[in-house]
């Protein structure tokens, strides 16, 4: 769980994934994916104790919804949203972590709150 810092490798992740797209009608595309994250092993750790722990390998939940609208040959306008609910690993308390407002590592005081992303698109081809 260690390599969300590098958003090249996803060492250790078993991705389980779920979703469907659909075109309405001509120009539209719409679509969601429901994703479940968790590590292949169990990651370990400090508690607060300071006693080696091996924390649980749920990472999550994730929602995506994405649409798309083909203005014309060459513009498209488009959406993506996403909302990450932290599983099992975020929500442990523990001592060896340095957490920083724009930090990837798990904050360790048991209290991870969601995320979610919302990006908007323009390509145009020429």
């Amino acid at each position: 769980p260690n390599t969300f810092g590098d958003p090249f490798i996803f060492e250790n992740i078993v991705a389980y994934t779920l979703g469907f797209d659909y075109t309405p009608i001509d120009k539209v595309y719409v679509g969601m994916d429901y994703w479940y994250l968790r590590s292949k092993e169990k990651g370990f750790g400090l508690n607060n104790e300071g006693v080696l722990k091996m924390f649980h390998r749920e990472l999550g939940h994730e929602i995506d919804i994405f649409a798309s609208y083909q203005f014309s040959k060459g513009m498209k306008l488009s959406l993506l949203a996403g909302y990450f609910i932290p599983g099992q690993y975020y929500k442990e308390e523990r001592a060896d972590v340095e957490f920083t407002t724009f930090s990837s590592t798990p904050r360790g005081d048991s209290e991870a709150d969601p995320a979610y992303q919302v990006e908007f698109g323009l390509d145009i081809d020429f």
